[in-house]
């Protein structure tokens, strides 16, 4: 029985992240990439240009990077906001489910919702709060599709 409760998960998540990737697609989201030298924070994440604008400031020495990293929490740009790919820790899942868990999920669902959801459960596709916040966006999305496709408007690949 547990095998076949388990199976039902893994397909349960499967789905649900089949919605959140496809919905999240339209997004850019490039690797974070860091400063470096000998005056330079190395913690902060950047997009490559706010990086190379570091360098260019004479804040930094140069640019390293470009590759996905584990986070504890959602990664963005510290110069311009932009989302950054990441993938979370089994700390930074916890404090997404917290987050989501304390927030009423309501269409319309953002494609970088769709995102984060997706990072959250992708670390966490066992977990029962995880993936209930994972299908009920995933619901909101494919309520928000048909809501578009009734309305006559083109809903995006």
């Amino acid at each position: 029985m547990a095998e076949f409760v388990e199976v039902k998960t893994q397909d349960l998540s499967g789905a649900a992240l089949l919605v959140l990737n496809a919905h999240a697609n339209s997004l850019d989201v490039p690797f974070p990439h860091w400063i470096g030298g000998a005056d330079a924070d190395q913690g902060p994440s950047y997009c490559r240009s706010c990086a190379e604008a570091e360098v260019a400031a004479g804040r930094a020495e140069y640019v390293d990077g470009g590759w996905q990293q584990e986070n504890d929490g959602c990664c963005h740009c510290e110069t311009c906001g932009r989302l950054l790919d990441y993938t979370l820790t089994e700390y930074g899942a916890s404090e997404e489910i917290d987050h989501y868990m304390g927030t009423e999920l309501a269409g319309p669902i953002s494609p970088e919702d769709a995102f984060h959801i997706a990072k959250m459960l992708e670390q966490d596709e066992k977990n029962p709060q995880a993936l209930s916040i994972g299908i009920q966006a995933a619901e909101l999305i494919k309520a928000q599709e048909s809501a578009i496709e009734a309305a006559g408007l083109k809903v995006k690949p």
